[in-house]
């Protein structure tokens, strides 16, 4: 059984984790973004594809940068 001080201690962790998630995924979407705009400029395809393709794109990044993810947390969590 977890004690008191041990359940606020992981959901402060979680919390901290969860919200620079958060951070970088939308990090991720907005540059995945700006980078398929770019790259269809020139090309007449359909509207959303770069939206589409950016979407598709965003769970490998992050899973990418997970690592630099778990730091900033634990970084955050101990200051």
């Amino acid at each position: 059984m977890l004690k008191i001080y041990q359940k606020y201690i992981i959901k402060k962790f979680l919390l901290k984790y969860i919200f620079i998630t958060i951070i970088f995924f939308s990090l991720s979407l907005i540059m995945g973004v700006l980078e398929e705009i770019s790259f269809f400029s020139k090309v007449t395809e359909n509207f959303f594809l770069p939206y589409l393709l950016t979407i598709l794109n965003a769970p490998s990044t992050l899973f990418e940068i997970f690592p630099f993810i778990f730091f900033l947390t634990t970084q955050f969590f101990f200051f």
